[in-house]
């Protein structure tokens, strides 16, 4: 059996009713419900929401779904150095040729 998804579990740790998190987080009771069972990834302002009202950080629940690297912000850069190679080509702009 699969681990419940990390809204769920720290909900029934607090002792929160689906319909409580929703109302104090803003959002309906659907969106919590729906974001439970990971039929819908909530958007990235409604689980700041869910996260404000459960008394955790956004990264807190990323980090219990997608493992620790995902309470780190990226910035998009310098994860791979070839990276960053590849965006500044792509970036530059061409040398006048005097045409």
């Amino acid at each position: 059996m699969d681990a419940p998804h990390p809204i769920r579990r720290i909900r029934r740790q607090r002792h929160i009713t689906v319909e409580e998190l929703a109302a104090k987080a803003g959002v309906s009771s659907a969106t919590v419900y729906r974001a439970e069972r990971g039929v819908h990834e909530p958007t990235r302002s409604t689980r700041e929401r869910i996260a404000r009202a459960l008394g955790v950080t956004p990264g807190e629940l990323l980090a219990d779904i997608h493992g620790p690297e995902a309470d780190t912000p990226s910035t998009g850069r310098g994860e791979n150095p070839r990276d960053d190679e590849q965006t500044a080509k792509s970036r530059a702009v061409p040398a006048h040729t005097g045409v």
